[in-house]
């Protein structure tokens, strides 16, 4: 009987320390409420809030999700949440309502109604007296900041730019994505905490960016149907390989897209310089928030999560076009700092591996080493940690009939 008894003891102890509380990937996480998921923001891998819209719900969760509840109900289109602590926090609504809570959101005050502009699009706060959002209202919208904590608001760009995006490094630094008439698509950039603005790109008109992320004055990134992605502050974009909606950093590598169908939801380890996707139990995944490089909540029809970072990521290659052999283009940009992509291109399928030399052709890191199909592929290569010079990539295409291919080309590292 004290065998038995034991032997029990032992199976309940491995069973649960070794059952695993959430499944891998991305798996859905259940709301109390039936609404789509606007935005999310998480200050830490169990805290944080969902915004929904049409009916309007704030909800709070402190166990990563598992549990939820409801701060406010019935605001109309919660467009943004945004914390700033575990205490101070900002709501918008696209009607222009906003709302602040002091003590974790279990009070939400409207602090500002900016009626009669309607419209508003995103927010912005640096710290808890420094903050924008903006409007493309076209008649009464604009950029507006505020310097006392959502009490009272000036306007700083014009209703006729219709700014959309913001976002900001420092209370100095800072960026808006504006889109004049529906068909100028521009970044304007301050540097003295939106006094003056300058425009430093313009997009294409069937092109534009629907989010900004920067991660220094020079290093950003940009969704769209065909992401961007920058090395010189904004005044030069470069298209990757995939596009997305709303986007969100864990640090100045890992981050993570949103996608308003497919069961997708994409993910770049390169700073935005090519993404891979992950599979989302939910059809649409339009807004992705991260508390670390594992910990994230994706959102629209529904609300997902992960705790080991998406799990596997899946590779798109750039098209299908099909070359009469082994193809390996020109890195661009070159010169590069310190990203770069390189392209190759495969008549067939076969094993691919891609290497990096430095001029004395010394191995540096590999870049692909697996099975490919027939197509065109985008690699993306990270310079940091290394000095600037000459360096080699190579590409090695192995098939049955062939044999071995290889190709290589030079680029320079320029800091």
């Amino acid at each position: 009987m004290k065998l038995l008894i034991t032997l029990e003891l032992a199976l309940l102890f491995f069973a649960t320390t070794f059952q695993s509380h959430n499944p891998p990937g991305w798996y859905q996480v259940q709301l109390p409420v039936n609404d789509f998921v606007r935005d999310i923001y998480f200050i830490s891998p169990l805290e944080g809030w969902v915004g929904t819209g049409d009916i309007g719900y704030i909800l709070h969760t402190t166990n990563g999700g598992d549990s939820w509840a409801v701060q406010a109900d019935s605001l109309g289109r919660v467009v943004r949440i945004q914390f700033l602590n575990s205490n101070t926090g900002y709501s918008l609504l696209t009607n222009g309502k906003l709302y602040k809570t002091t003590n974790s959101g279990s009070e939400w005050i409207l602090c500002h109604d900016f009626y009669p502009a309607a419209i508003f699009e995103d927010m912005f706060f640096t710290d808890e007296l420094n903050g924008w959002v903006c409007s493309t209202d076209f008649f009464d919208g604009g950029l507006f900041k505020t310097m006392d904590g959502g009490a009272s608001w000036s306007r700083q760009m014009s209703q006729t730019l219709r700014p959309s995006n913001i976002f900001f490094l420092n209370g100095d630094t800072g960026y808006v994505k504006t889109n004049y008439l529906g068909a100028d698509n521009r970044i304007q950039r301050t540097l003295d905490g939106g006094r003056s603005w300058q425009t430093i790109h313009q997009f294409p008109t069937q092109n534009p960016p629907f989010d900004i992320h920067f991660f220094d004055f020079l290093n950003g990134a940009a969704s769209s149907v065909t992401s961007y992605w920058t090395i010189d502050g904004g005044h030069t974009w470069n298209p990757s390989n995939m596009g997305g909606t709303r986007i969100t950093f864990s640090d100045n590598s890992i981050g993570w897209s949103g996608n308003n169908s497919l069961f997708r939801i994409l993910k770049t380890t390169y700073s935005g310089v090519t993404w891979q996707y992950q599979t989302s139990p939910i059809f649409n995944n339009n807004v992705v928030n991260c508390a670390d490089t594992l910990n994230a909540m994706g959102g629209g029809s529904g609300l997902v999560r992960t705790t080991d970072g998406g799990g596997l990521t899946s590779i798109v290659y750039a098209n299908s076009e099909i070359p009469l052999g082994p193809e390996l283009e020109q890195n661009f940009p070159n010169p590069f700092n310190p990203f770069t992509q390189i392209e190759y291109k495969l008549h067939k399928s076969g094993n691919v591996i891609i290497r990096v030399f430095d001029s004395w052709g010394r191995f540096i890191e590999q870049l692909v080493n697996k099975k490919q199909m027939a197509g065109t592929y985008k690699v993306a290569f990270d310079g940091t940690g290394l000095s600037s010079g000459v360096y080699f990539y190579e590409l090695n295409f192995r098939d049955s009939e062939n044999g071995n291919n290889r190709f290589s080309r030079k680029m320079l590292l320029l800091k």
